[in-house]
């Protein structure tokens, strides 16, 4: 009954029946009884986001920080992309706090990913990374980090083509006037 697991699944079911105050005393039981369960995380930060967003934040990123990639067994209940696009709309642009969890995810949270899925957090991670430097006016500096991570992501064994984070760096490299290097990028 103190399972992480069951009791996800039971504020599942809370919240399906459309009782979210209860489902978020269940989701504060289950990320508690298992801090690593990234779906109660999600499902947390979910819960609170319009209620109160900083605790959704804090949240999502506790879900960011137990992502493993690839994950350590299949699972429905993998973090993608959609938490990285989320979490880039709850920090502000440029935000030294955003680059820093993005930098230690890929850093430290990533190995080969095998899943398409998997692949595509990757990039969504990336490409944030990459705003995050353009944001703060490091336009240079915003294309060599895409450029580099780029290069990481087509070595992932993976059958992922990274095109949103191509598209991006194509789109940074004309725009710094290096429309041959864009061009490349494109073909």
């Amino acid at each position: 009954p103190v399972s992480g697991h069951l009791l996800l699944l039971e504020a599942d079911a809370v919240l399906g029946a459309g009782d979210p105050d209860a489902a978020l005393v269940l989701l504060h039981e289950a990320t508690a009884a298992d801090p690593g369960r990234v779906a109660a995380w999600s499902r947390l930060g979910e819960v609170q986001l319009g209620a109160d967003d900083d605790a959704a934040r804090s949240a999502f990123i506790r879900a960011l920080r137990a992502t493993r990639l690839p994950a350590p067994w299949p699972s429905r209940e993998a973090a993608g992309a959609s938490l990285i696009r989320t979490l880039e709309r709850l920090f502000p642009p440029g935000d030294d706090g955003w680059e820093g969890e993005l930098t230690t995810f890929l850093d430290e949270s990533v190995a080969a990913p095998e899943d398409p899925a998997e692949a595509a957090m990757v990039e969504a991670a990336v490409i944030a990374l990459a705003q995050c430097w353009h944001a703060r006016g490091e336009r240079h500096a915003a294309r060599d980090v895409l450029r580099k991570r780029v290069d990481a992501i087509h070595d992932l064994p993976t059958l992922h083509t990274p095109v949103e984070a191509t598209l991006a760096l194509a789109r940074m490299e004309a725009s710094l006037g290096d429309a041959d290097a864009a061009e490349r990028q494109l073909r």
